[in-house]
């Protein structure tokens, strides 16, 4: 991989972030309902892809938004 500058990695991971939110809010939309106002912005200030990726697996085995989160 060419060495990538530091506005093009920052660009990269904040495109890893928004995928991995995606991905989140439509897994957990379709297993929990849409999320309300406040869990959506929480899920929003979660700053880690990884985070949002380890999320986006746990869907499976809570029953809503409130025990994803905790």
């Amino acid at each position: 991989m060419p060495h990538l500058t530091t506005s093009e990695r920052i660009g990269r991971e904040i495109g890893r972030k928004e995928t991995s939110l995606e991905l989140l809010l439509s897994l957990g939309s379709k297993r929990f309902g849409k999320p309300d106002a406040d869990t959506l912005s929480t899920l929003k200030a979660i700053r880690s892809a990884d985070r949002l990726q380890e999320l986006a697996l746990r869907v499976l085995d809570v029953r809503n938004w409130q025990k994803l989160l905790s």
